[in-house]
């Protein structure tokens, strides 16, 4: 959660090219894309440790619903890096917007159902 929370906080600076020491992706337009992609990969590992333990039986029932949400936030997310990082867009008001509510929906899981 707490790795979560720092790539929220890091994305403005990010863009304002104030990360000192962090190595961009190669391939990446800027460090705000590459900080991005890094987002929506630790956020996605998150869901997928969920769905994982959903299907284990870990998880109740009623977990299906924010799995399902997080789900949909998630391809949000992903399709507006995808515009951002193709130069489909420079809108990066939304990508944040979007990554923030992929944080959200995995934050919201994690405080009704447990975890890290």
């Amino acid at each position: 959660m707490k790795r979560m929370l720092a790539f929220v906080l890091l994305l403005p600076l990010a863009f304002s090219g104030c990360i000192h020491g962090y190595k961009t992706h190669p391939g990446s337009i800027n460090t705000f894309d590459s900080v991005s992609y890094d987002a929506i990969l630790d956020y996605k590992a998150a869901l997928d440790e969920a769905k994982a333990e959903y299907t284990k039986g870990q998880l109740p029932p009623a977990s299906k619903e924010y799995i399902n949400q997080a789900v949909a936030a998630y391809n949000t997310a992903e399709s507006s890096w995808q515009l951002y990082h193709s130069g489909h867009t420079e809108n990066i008001q939304q990508l944040q917007a979007d990554i923030n509510a992929f944080a959200q929906s995995i934050a919201a899981l994690r405080a009704a159902f447990g975890g890290k």
